[in-house]
């Protein structure tokens, strides 16, 4: 190979370990994901225009569950930080660092994360991986709760529901054990590569204790105790969320249908193709909604609306805390190495 290659690969190389080409690609999906969404706005200005003329009772309703859920939310995430990072962090301190974290993640993706993970560090002294750790286990096993959840009352409710060809229950399950196998799976494969190897990397060092902490945590009787019994409070509330989408568009959805609807919204957490799934989980949901018969502009809308009250309600309640003055600031959110 001639040096002005090697240099040309190099370059390449560089470029991609950048992920210029991944953040290239993810907007493509979101050009072409919003000229699709944007067809069904289009042909279907009727139910647009019920949407911008919505109930004042609805709304309200929307906006104060969507503030209980957040409550409850940040509280939960609140037990596994403390959890994992072996840290006492007063409520009231833990939601503005939240709220503040989920504000930054709707103008820079991971830039809330990046946020929370430097003040935790900072102030309370939690290292970086431990923080991965409690945000990797915080969102598996509140997705595992929720799915499993959904799986058995749909079994019990409607049993013969039906997501195009596949049984729902059926599917659920599947999922469900798919997404509760990840953290032993990646064990198994940093063990695996550790003895194929002869060595274990600093990366594999790191990967086998963030998994590692989020299994030990099952250990803990108290601990998951509290945490499924405050998963169990959130259900209902998200539920009565989706029904009130549902209704905002004057389709009548039972308990089943809207727990499918949210399960596709907990595994769109996982896989984040887009920066916050922006267009894709709109497809996603119009996809669903089809092969419910509910009809795929319904399903595009309900997503729509959804994140629209999510926009104005964390950047309602972040603004007075500070928002936009730590935007000015962002540059000092560069993460230091731990000692």
């Amino acid at each position: 190979m001639t040096d002005s290659t090697s240099n040309r690969a190099q370059v390449i190389l560089n470029w991609i370990k950048k992920r210029h080409v991944k953040k290239i690609i993810q907007w493509i999906l979101v050009f072409l994901s919003f000229i699709y969404i944007g067809h069904f706005f289009v042909t279907q200005r009727g139910n647009v225009q019920i949407a911008f003329s919505l109930d004042l009772s609805i709304i309200c309703s929307i906006v104060f569950l969507k503030v209980i859920n957040l409550l409850i939310s940040a509280y939960r995430y609140l037990l596994v930080i403390e959890k994992c990072g072996q840290q006492k962090i007063r409520f009231l301190e833990w939601l503005k660092i939240n709220i503040l974290g989920r504000f930054l993640n709707l103008i820079v993706p991971q830039l809330g994360n990046l946020y929370r993970s430097y003040h935790l560090k900072e102030v309370y002294k939690v290292p970086y991986t431990h923080y991965i750790s409690s945000y990797f286990s915080f969102l598996w096993m509140d997705t595992i709760l929720n799915m499993l959840v959904a799986a058995v009352l749909v079994a019990v409710m409607n049993p013969t529901l039906m997501i195009g060809q596949f049984n729902a229950s059926l599917l659920l399950t599947t999922i469900t054990l798919l997404i509760f196998s990840i953290p032993f799976v990646c064990l198994g494969f940093c063990k695996l590569s550790s003895v194929l190897l002869n060595k274990s990397l600093w990366i594999q060092s790191k990967i086998h204790e963030v998994f590692s902490v989020t299994i030990e945590n099952l250990k803990d009787p108290k601990y998951m105790f509290q945490v499924l019994l405050l998963g169990l409070l959130q259900l209902p509330v998200v539920c009565i969320l989706y029904l009130l989408y549902f209704r905002c568009f004057h389709i009548d959805a039972g308990i089943p249908t809207i727990l499918l609807f949210y399960s596709l919204y907990r595994v769109s957490l996982y896989l984040n193709i887009t920066p916050g799934n922006l267009g894709v989980r709109e497809v996603a949901f119009g996809i669903l909604s089809d092969l419910m018969q509910i009809g795929k502009p319904e399903g595009i809308l309900i997503s729509t609306i959804s994140r629209i009250f999510n926009y104005i309600i964390i950047i309602g309640v972040a603004i007075p805390m500070g928002g936009f003055s730590l935007l000015k600031n962002v540059k000092q959110l560069a993460p230091k190495q731990d000692q």
